[in-house]
């Protein structure tokens, strides 16, 4: 899960504007790429290379992908139902996660990176209580997590903050680990997990 999280933000690192979106397109898994997706979108916002309008929704449809793929398994079967309502609410949390972010100071790539931390507690959370709790559970799972989050960066005002420069270095760490690897390997072991 490390290497493959690494190579979707690599893969996001690569093409800036749409990072986010082809890292978790080509390497669709539990949330654990876009996780990592989600992370190198942060850092290239802040790098200004994707404008904030692009970068926010894109991360925030990421984070809400966090949550429900880590708290109901791709691999587990739920039935049509339940489904259904997993979609809805996943929809409605990526808006609720831009509501939140819309409320914190800061640049774009902090936004992200909060939620990314709102979406990483509130998986957390939800995968202790089985797949069946976890849908059910899952906005007020969220709302928790993003007030403990939001709580946090109040009081830290340095939390989730990277200066430009260094989330430019990380952009730049990123395409050279692509460099090294065929994106043909790359697409394989995506077709592998499919």
């Amino acid at each position: 899960q490390g290497l493959r999280g690494a190579l979707a933000g690599a893969v996001g690192g690569l093409v800036p504007g749409v990072g986010g979106r082809i890292a978790s397109s080509l390497l669709r898994g539990d949330g654990a790429d876009d996780d990592a997706s989600l992370d190198a979108l942060a850092d290239m916002a802040d790098a200004r290379q994707v404008p904030p309008a692009v970068a926010l929704p894109l991360g925030a449809g990421l984070a809400a992908r966090v949550v429900s793929r880590q708290a109901v398994p791709v691999s587990h079967a739920l039935g049509a139902a339940a489904q259904g309502v997993l979609r809805s609410r996943t929809r409605g949390l990526e808006q609720h996660l831009m509501r939140l972010a819309q409320q914190v100071p800061g640049s774009p790539g902090r936004r992200l990176r909060l939620m990314r931390a709102i979406a990483r507690l509130a998986a957390g959370n939800l995968r202790l209580r089985g797949p069946g709790g976890a849908v059910g559970a899952l906005p007020r799972v969220v709302q928790g997590a993003g007030r403990r989050v939001l709580t946090r960066a109040v009081r830290m005002p340095s939390l989730g903050v990277v200066p430009p420069r260094v989330a430019a270095q990380r952009v730049q760490a990123r395409r050279q680990v692509l460099r090294r690897i065929p994106v043909a390997t790359v697409a394989a072991a995506a077709v592998r997990r499919a």
